[in-house]
């Protein structure tokens, strides 16, 4: 066992968010690539972050693609504001 805690559902939302930050816009294979995903859990997440306003989702015929708006970069920020925070103090999000 690694010892290592399960990713929490803000990180996983913050990891998709930041994927496609850093890799504009995206496929959803891409993101499950590089935010470590399963198959199964991405499209509650994507459905989310759609419907919240962090994301645009992009149709393409039948494939579609993920961009962050505004509000999602947002989002990402303060989130990294609040882990150095946290940090700061020795504590671990």
């Amino acid at each position: 066992m690694s010892g290592e805690r399960p990713r929490s559902a803000l990180k996983i939302r913050l990891d998709i968010l930041e994927s496609v930050r850093d890799n504009g816009p995206s496929r959803s294979s891409r993101i499950i690539c590089m935010a470590n995903l399963s198959g199964r859990a991405y499209p509650e997440y994507l459905r989310e972050l759609v419907s919240l306003g962090l994301l645009n989702e992009e149709r393409d015929g039948a494939s579609k693609s993920y961009t962050l708006t505004a509000k999602g970069l947002g989002f990402v920020n303060r989130v990294k504001e609040a882990e150095a925070f946290a940090a700061d103090l020795g504590l671990t999000m």
